[in-house]
């Protein structure tokens, strides 16, 4: 899927997916945001990490290279933007106590691209709910 139309860029991962991916699915945010959100599996932690364009906030305009640690308002930023976008539901108000950590890298097609992983389930239970519909990867072997 491309957005070109659109005034934030496509997250572009080319297949990037690794060892323990199950799934993943495109889509396109109320505000016109495009994303991509993979569903994957490590060490008995099943994980949702969630694409997006670092365009329009500001906490992470600034930053010109890869970077995987912000402080707490700058990550809350983002929380917030998915929870009001419906897609994410925390497991507990305190965010600090969510697990979920955001990185900034500059995508495959150049463009500053945030990665919000977000624990949802281990073997003990759930954590934090998500809403999306994924695409099962082996359909696509």
């Amino acid at each position: 899927m491309h957005y070109q139309s659109f005034e934030y860029p496509f997250p572009d991962r080319r297949l990037n997916m690794g060892k323990g991916s199950l799934g993943f699915c495109e889509g396109v945010f109320e505000d016109k945001r495009p994303y991509r959100a993979e569903l994957w599996h490590t060490d008995g932690i099943t994980m949702v990490t969630v694409f997006l364009s670092a365009k329009g906030f500001s906490a992470f305009e600034k930053y010109h290279e890869s970077i995987m640690s912000f402080d707490d308002e700058s990550v809350e930023e983002i929380i917030r933007y998915l929870q009001k976008q419906g897609v994410v539901a925390l497991a507990s108000p305190e965010l600090k106590h969510s697990g979920i950590a955001i990185g900034l890298f500059l995508d495959e097609g150049g463009h500053k691209v945030l990665s919000c992983n977000i624990p949802v389930a281990d073997e003990e239970g759930t954590y934090n709910g998500v809403s999306f519909e994924f695409w099962n990867l082996k359909e696509f072997s």
